[in-house]
């Protein structure tokens, strides 16, 4: 009854039914559910649970693997962090997730096939 009567927490309702189908396995209703109160939480001006919204769909998208969608939530979630104040939960997410945020590595690679006229370089991209 009192969630019916409060809508300042229909955001934090939406969150907690995305964990619980995130721990039924329930991949597609928990999408809907993080959405909902990533929405939710940004309308109504909840930063730190938006902040938190976003940080729990980023870790279920990873466990996913689905790490280009992690990391844009992770992005939200930082930036959210930085909005609110909260400097120490900013670092331990950029420590947490270094790897996963750390840019694209370029490697070069020489082939040296007879001559050095016939010598072809090319560059590989390592990372997201």
């Amino acid at each position: 009854l009192w969630l019916t009567q409060n809508p300042n927490i229909t955001h934090c309702e939406s969150l907690i039914d995305a964990e619980l189908a995130t721990l039924t396995g329930d991949t597609h209703l928990a999408t809907k559910h993080y959405e909902v109160a990533i929405l939710l939480a940004s309308r109504r001006g909840f930063t730190s649970d938006h902040a938190l919204s976003h940080e729990r769909f980023a870790d279920h998208r990873l466990e996913q693997d689905d790490t280009n969608d992690a990391l844009y939530h992770y992005g939200w979630a930082i930036q959210l962090y930085e909005d609110w104040g909260a400097s120490a939960k900013v670092a331990q997410l950029k420590s947490k997730h270094a790897a996963l945020m750390a840019p694209p590595v370029e490697i070069r690679v020489s082939s040296t096939a007879g001559s050095a006229a016939a010598m072809k370089e090319s560059t590989l991209t390592i990372g997201r």
